[in-house]
């Protein structure tokens, strides 16, 4: 039972998957419920997400600077997590969004 999981661990661990090829690269900018390959309302909610998340990073911000604590702003890790989630969802409406507009996919 362990030699099975160490093993399965090793070959999911190795160099050779560490890497930025990923296929198919759809998995990224498609929903898992999408039947075509774009969909504006996906990148709608991508968006949307990351519209959301900016806005709760600048109100953060500005709050604390309000407060004067801004200086303390990011020993706190629910800062920090918002901040990625904000990063996280930015990249991803970017992703969707060059998916979406992008020449090559347009006949899909």
């Amino acid at each position: 039972m362990t030699g099975k999981f160490v093993a399965s661990c090793k070959e999911e661990l190795e160099v050779r998957n560490c890497g930025f090829a990923h296929l198919p690269a759809e998995e990224f900018v498609k929903s898992q419920w999408q039947t075509r390959t774009k969909s504006i309302f996906f990148l709608l909610y991508r968006l949307a997400l990351a519209i959301f998340f900016t806005g709760v990073v600048i109100n953060s911000v500005v709050v604390a600077v309000e407060r004067g604590e801004f200086s303390k702003y990011f020993i706190y890790l629910t800062h920090w997590g918002i901040l990625l989630c904000m990063g996280t969802t930015i990249m991803g409406a970017i992703l969707v969004m060059v998916w979406h507009f992008h020449p090559e996919y347009s006949g899909k």
